[in-house]
């Protein structure tokens, strides 16, 4: 009998319940707690999302680009400015002329197969010559 006891007490079942159980309750206390300093919280992530939104207007990028990202952190203004943070700006398009810098060099165009290409067709020529300098692919 006190084997099974022993055995219900360290078993899956009752870890994982118990488990479930203290998350009940630090998720309760996590409510209670924000629930006191809400306020505090919502006006400093209003004001970071604000100055986002004032720092994004004054950059000189595209505008489909700044309106790409105002319009999120004007719909969801709580979380919109913190969300720009972590993904927004140039990282990506950095991280993408860094790996285009290295492809570049990588993939070299033989330049007599653009002379052999412009002596057939320079339209062809020009788009060839635009996908080599762009797209980093050398035509064969």
């Amino acid at each position: 009998m006190l084997k099974k006891i022993f055995k219900f007490l360290v078993g899956r079942m009752f870890i994982i319940g118990l488990l479930l159980v203290l998350q009940l309750f630090f998720l309760g206390y996590t409510i209670i707690m924000l629930s006191e300093y809400f306020v505090y919280l919502y006006i400093i992530l209003m004001l970071i999302s604000l100055i986002v939104v004032v720092y994004i207007v004054n950059r000189t990028d595209n505008p489909a680009y700044k309106l790409a990202w105002i319009i999120p952190i004007l719909t969801v203004p709580i979380f919109g400015g913190l969300f720009y943070l972590a993904f927004g700006g140039n990282r990506v398009k950095r991280q993408l002329q860094q790996i285009s810098y290295k492809v570049g060099h990588i993939c070299k165009q033989d330049q007599s197969v653009i002379e052999e290409i412009e002596s057939q067709s320079k339209a062809v020529a020009n788009q060839v010559k635009y996908i080599n300098n762009y797209a980093y692919s050398p035509v064969y």
